[in-house]
């Protein structure tokens, strides 16, 4: 593709008429991976500056860079933002594939995967060719493996090419999680949106942003700089609340009451929910397999969202009937009396809602297994055992992903020194001694982790996951009784 093409709608700069005419192999962020021909766009991250590597990426055979510095070169083209720039550029060699499909964006702290995987599932059972990129990675059509991209919301580049290969197989909608820093860092720039939804907005990530105002800005961006065509948002959440009253934006609102949406004559226990969905006059009853009060909400506003872009109530209502559990949000496994639920929960808001939905539907004891990653906003972790402490029965904590921190400080920053709760550092010794120790009908939370597959531990990862490490024990455990019982009887 001819540099021209790729930096077709980039009217910020001049550029001599040979250079725009050159074929370009590729566009390259990482000036390691440069080979001739290629483009490469230095960018400006927190840890590095791209723009101290032009001189590698030119030894290297770039045909052309872009940057925001000044650099005197034919072939070096000087922006206000690199980018925005790297952004337009992977949307034209991808061929705008974007503009081609309705695209479905879902931002906000909690709620985004299950809001994303109720949507896509729908869109499956009514018969549409659609694609979902997300905490999971990305799939779409006939794919029955996701697509690894290890981002919430990959690169331009990644996002771009995942776009064209969903176009190219059928795909007409696409429905993905869009995170605070791709919002921040601008990778979904130029993109524009058939359906926005924002969740909530919630302490996560003050490690990266600094404070809440700034984070929340970063969400509310979606709304503010992109086009998004129809705009949902969850009235009930503070920022949210105030972001709408104080918007130009036209927003629907939902949540239990007050809102534009509600959900009324909500009935749920651990095998599922029903409630009524009301719209102005537009009512019916939908019954789902997903748990907890949350989950109404983030079933709302997947209604809400389907029904925008022309899915008739009558084929939500039996698709949503037949919603799978999604993988890490709210699992429940039956262990004899009692149970285990495996969650995702990992911020204050995730982690008092969950238990507040298990309290609601459940009267028995509930035991809380949890703790905080390292390396991340420390400022959430004390908020997180305050209210462990304050609502469940009883309190284990130990190691989510400590990562390059000290995983008993971590405990120790949870607790503050408050000695009501169990601390057991190894996560499997701790899921373990809680199925152990509290079966007799009790709610065992295991939450912070969700369906990953790994526990990163001093920059490694390492195979880790909760729902094995809960079945196996489980199994075992039924086998040593069997065998138990069978020498008792011989």
């Amino acid at each position: 593709m001819k540099l021209k093409k790729i930096l077709h709608g980039i009217n910020t700069f001049v550029v001599s008429k040979k250079l725009l005419d050159e074929e370009v192999k590729d566009i390259k962020i990482d000036s390691r991976q440069v080979e001739v021909g290629d483009v490469f766009i230095a960018l400006r991250g927190k840890d590095q500056d791209g723009n101290n590597f032009i001189e590698e990426a030119f030894a290297r055979g770039a045909s052309a860079i872009i940057g925001e510095c000044d650099y005197k070169n034919d072939r070096y083209i000087k922006v206000d933002n690199a980018r925005k720039i790297y952004a337009l550029a992977c949307k034209n060699f991808f061929k705008k594939c974007c503009d081609k499909m309705k695209i479905i964006g879902v931002t906000g702290t909690n709620g985004k995967t299950t809001v994303t995987s109720i949507i896509y599932q729908i869109l499956q059972k009514t018969r549409k060719k659609v694609g979902i990129i997300g905490t999971f990675g990305a799939k779409w059509c006939e794919n029955k493996k996701f697509l690894q991209t290890n981002m919430t919301t990959p690169d331009p580049y990644m996002l771009h090419k995942i776009f064209y290969k969903m176009f190219m197989s059928g795909c007409r909608y696409v429905v993905m999680e869009v995170s605070a820093h791709a919002l921040f860092l601008d990778k979904i720039y130029d993109i524009r949106f058939e359906v926005g939804v924002l969740t909530n907005i919630t302490q996560d990530h003050l490690d990266y942003f600094g404070d809440m105002t700034s984070y929340a800005l970063a969400k509310i961006k979606f709304f503010e700089e992109y086009e998004v065509k129809h705009k949902f948002v969850y009235g009930e959440n503070k920022y949210c609340k105030a972001y709408n009253e104080n918007s130009v934006a036209k927003c629907l609102t939902y949540g239990l009451k007050g809102c534009d949406i509600v959900a009324a004559n909500i009935k749920s226990d651990l095998s599922g929910t029903t409630f009524k969905y009301v719209c102005e006059n537009n009512i019916f009853t939908v019954s789902t397999k997903l748990v907890g009060g949350y989950n109404v909400l983030n079933t709302e506003a997947a209604i809400a969202v389907c029904r925008a872009i022309g899915v008739k109530n009558y084929e939500i209502v039996p698709a949503l009937k037949t919603i799978k559990s999604i993988a890490g949000r709210f699992n429940v496994i039956k262990n004899g009396k009692g149970y285990v639920i495996i969650d995702y929960a990992h911020t204050p808001d995730g982690l008092e809602n969950i238990l507040k939905s298990i309290k609601e539907i459940s009267s028995q004891k509930v035991v809380v297994i949890f703790g905080c990653g390292g390396d991340r906003d420390k400022s959430k972790r004390h908020t997180m055992g305050e209210i462990a402490l304050r609502l469940a029965d009883e309190v284990i904590v130990t190691s989510d992903n400590p990562r390059t921190e000290d995983p008993e400080k971590i405990i120790d920053d949870v607790l503050s020194g408050d000695n009501r709760a169990i601390k057991i550092t190894s996560r499997k010794e701790a899921i373990e001694y809680g199925i152990k120790n509290f079966s007799n009908g009790e709610v065992i939370l295991i939450a912070g982790k969700g369906a990953e597959n790994y526990q990163e531990i001093c920059g490694e990862k390492i195979p880790f996951n909760d729902t094995n490490i809960v079945k196996n024990y489980i199994k075992n455990s039924k086998n040593d009784n069997f065998f138990t019982k069978k020498q008792q009887i011989s």
